[in-house]
């Protein structure tokens, strides 16, 4: 049972030393499953059941007898599989709201060890029940990862999709029901590349970037023009790379165009990470980001990790076993930090903040390993304390919580029921709480997004535990425990 607590509340004008631009990430690996039961190929992350947590999605192969997954998060980034179909290999994964009906289904490649590979659409009923459609098949592996937007701007998502030698366009009529149309037909073996949708050149209309093998293991950089009327004509931005492997975009130089991210390299022993500047005319000039010897098999993503307002790169190494981020100095001067090693067949996913305390965590499956993980970035997490430890019963307590959003709204919840996990829709957080009481009131944050509680515990407590967190709208403190003594 809940006893209520007498407290009174002030904020403290302490100084906080915020995380300063290129101080270093310290990340966290929470192994998901380190022996799964089979070999998993790609992973994604989002809420797949609207509760207000990043859930996580996985694909995996076996055989023919892999396994498609979601995996339940608690709120306290306690992941459960749930398993939804072992039909096939399950190379890539996607999720995406294909029906527009407020839950997230999934977008996957899969075949039955190189044959029979097919494009299928697993459609969420709302409550994590998920039935397979196809939306495309083909006898032989030549398929490669499908990507949905909404190419025709008809407020549908469509599917765009290289299936060699042809480039797709899965038109979709609303219904899910899928026209296919050949954008173009591109040389000899393009299979495995994967096409992007962005406006690239800032018309309004959606244009395609994708890698075309001309002839193996050279590669086209392309990008595919839409006239508005989804009539493409091809551009070339690169000729003759060495078998590009992964291709996506983003404004890396912030100067208000699209640019190209691409990773290359020949099949075992050397890859690198390229990034193609637009100077806003779609003339592109190569950078290189990174050449590492005996590192192919290359992912990368853009993403802002250490919020110092610049697009930083996160990449994995299939071959070499390792996740990196390259950190971005403001002028595009990259600089290598280590995330993790020892993650053979690794391939990194999307970055997104999986645990909402407002910085970028990173997710990833290691082939080999059979290893699921995801790591926790450390920059800006919310961070609580309490003083003294242990508390003492009728003396003063003071509970400090720092690194929050300035001058914000914060809540202090307690409980003497343990660790759970409860929901609070008015802030769209999960307390890390069994039963968790409010108190003290409204505690507005500082400058600095300090705010803190002094409250004096009764002797009624003694000898038990207290467990307090801190909470903002989207954002939680660690969970503090403490012994009660007299």
């Amino acid at each position: 049972m809940y006893r209520s607590i007498i407290f009174t509340v002030f904020c403290a004008l302490w100084i906080l030393t915020c995380p300063a631009i290129g101080e270093q990430i310290t990340w966290t690996k929470h192994m998901i499953d380190s022996s799964y039961h089979h070999d998993p190929a790609w992973s994604a992350a989002a809420d797949m059941d609207g509760d207000g947590d990043i859930d996580l999605v996985t694909g995996a192969t076996y055989f023919g007898r892999g396994c498609l997954s979601w995996w339940e998060n608690d709120g306290a980034q306690n992941f459960s599989e749930r398993i939804i179909s072992n039909a096939g290999n399950f190379w890539t994964v996607e999720a995406v709201d294909i029906d527009l009906d407020n839950d997230m289904d999934i977008l996957v490649m899969r075949d039955n060890e190189y044959v029979d590979r097919r494009i299928t659409l697993w459609i969420n009923d709302g409550s994590q029940h998920f039935s397979a459609q196809d939306v495309l098949t083909c006898d032989l592996a030549t398929i490669g990862q499908p990507f949905a937007a909404d190419l025709d701007r008809d407020n549908d998502l469509d599917i765009i999709v290289q299936d060699s030698p042809d480039l797709i366009w899965l038109e979709h009529d609303g219904a899910l029901n899928f026209n296919k149309i050949i954008i173009a037909s591109n040389g000899s073996n393009s299979g495995n590349s994967t096409p992007y949708a962005i406006d690239l050149d800032g018309d309004l209309d959606i244009d395609l970037v994708c890698p075309i093998i001309t002839q193996s293991p050279l590669v086209d950089l392309t990008w595919w023009e839409n006239d508005g009327y989804q009539n493409f004509t091809k551009r070339i931005v690169k000729s003759d790379l060495d078998s590009a492997q992964w291709n996506i975009t983003d404004d890396i130089d912030c100067d208000g165009d699209i640019d190209i991210l691409l990773t290359c390299g020949d099949y075992y022993y050397w890859g690198k990470v390229l990034w193609f500047e637009n100077d806003g005319n779609q003339n592109f000039t190569e950078h290189i980001i990174t050449d590492q010897n005996g590192s192919n098999g290359m992912k990368a993503f853009p993403s802002d990790l250490d919020h110092d307002g610049d697009v930083d790169i996160v990449a994995s190494s299939y071959w070499s076993d390792w996740v990196k981020w390259f950190e971005n100095d403001g002028s595009q001067n990259f600089t290598e930090h280590s995330v993790g090693t020892g993650l053979s067949g690794m391939k990194v996913a999307k970055p997104v903040d999986i645990d909402r305390d407002g910085d970028i965590d990173l997710l990833g499956t290691a082939f080999f390993n059979n290893d699921i993980a995801w790591w926790e970035s450390d920059l800006l997490d919310p961070f609580a304390s309490i003083y003294p430890d242990p508390l003492v019963a009728g003396q003063p307590v003071s509970i400090t919580a720092n690194r929050l959003d300035p001058l914000t709204d914060t809540y202090l919840a307690i409980t003497l029921n343990g660790l759970g996990a409860t929901y609070v829709p008015m802030l769209n957080v999960t307390l890390g709480l069994s039963w968790p009481k409010q108190v003290g009131g409204v505690v507005v944050s500082d400058a600095q997004g300090t705010a803190a509680w002094t409250l004096t515990v009764p002797y009624a407590y003694a000898p038990f535990l207290i467990w307090a967190q801190a909470a903002q709208h989207g954002r939680v403190t660690n969970v503090l425990q403490s012994q009660v003594t007299r």
